[in-house]
């Protein structure tokens, strides 16, 4: 969003960057001092995109492709927990038992639409129907931590000097970081790249791991023996280093697109979701 103040000259126009802006440059300024290890890959999401198609020519409801990724993402931090670790004041490793998944969603939120946070709690117990659901909600009806707003109005206005303690003291205290933004991230901006491929680098966040989807494109992929269209993802991951070495990271990325491109469990969920939609259908 834009500031309020708009100045016109004869060639161009000046607008005031709202104070709010500041609060996303320092995430994005705490973030880039971390040791960060980064990935980008190409996820075959044919096999989910069949029966995600499906089940929406079906029963006329589009299911989530971002939901299904966020719960592949949660079942493999539940197999490596130590992806989602965080350091605390003492050094010392905080790893969670759930995974608190932060995303974002387009909402309507005082007349305009913007992109706002939402984190799906304990998201390795719950199937990939109530992803899908509570994405849904949350872009309907938005959740607003009122006492969080109310902080970052006066905080926005504090000096940098006065607002870097308090970030040391945010990223030192792990149950304080899950409780506002989740245990790990999956952000999705495939949704405004619309067709084409691409990969979307994220300039750092608070968590030990960060999943950012781009675009989707069809093009050649080997199939057993045959070459044949696939449908591509392009996913880029990020580690927190200081935590996590390459090789637990390998393997753990190894599982996640093993998960998406099998479309792991996706069957099954689906199958039950139909199910549900048969017995309310009207006799």
């Amino acid at each position: 969003m834009l500031g309020r103040e708009v100045r016109h000259h004869t060639d161009c126009e000046i607008v005031r960057l709202p104070r709010s802006r500041r609060l996303v440059m320092d995430v994005v300024r705490i973030g880039r001092k971390r040791n960060a290890m980064r990935g980008l890959l190409d996820v075959d999401v044919t096999r989910a995109r069949e029966m995600l198609r499906a089940h929406r020519d079906r029963f006329g409801v589009k299911p989530s492709l971002t939901a299904f990724i966020i719960w592949c993402v949660a079942r493999a931090i539940e197999k490596d927990r130590m992806v989602q670790a965080f350091l605390d004041w003492r050094n010392r490793l905080v790893i969670f038992d759930d995974v608190d998944v932060q995303t974002t969603v387009e909402a309507l939120v005082d007349g305009q639409v913007r992109v706002v946070p939402h984190v799906i709690r304990s998201a390795n117990r719950i199937g990939y129907r109530a992803i899908h659901d509570e994405l849904r909600h949350a872009k309907s009806r938005p959740k607003s931590n009122r006492r969080l707003v109310r902080f970052a109005g006066w905080f926005q206005w504090l000096p940098w000097f006065l607002r870097r303690p308090f970030y040391w003291y945010v990223q030192k205290r792990p149950r304080l970081l899950r409780r506002h933004i989740g245990t790990t991230i999956v952000s999705s901006v495939g949704m405004f790249v619309g067709s084409g491929g691409g990969w979307a680098i994220g300039t750092g966040n608070l968590a030990t791991f960060g999943a950012l989807l781009g675009g989707i494109v069809r093009k050649p992929g080997v199939v057993g023996d045959r070459i044949e269209p696939r449908d591509y993802l392009a996913l880029s991951v990020a580690f927190n280093h200081d935590v996590l070495d390459g090789a637990p990271a390998t393997r753990f990325t190894r599982r996640l697109v093993e998960l998406i491109e099998k479309a792991d469990g996706l069957r099954e969920e689906l199958d039950r979701w139909a199910a549900e939609a048969d017995r309310e259908r009207p006799s």
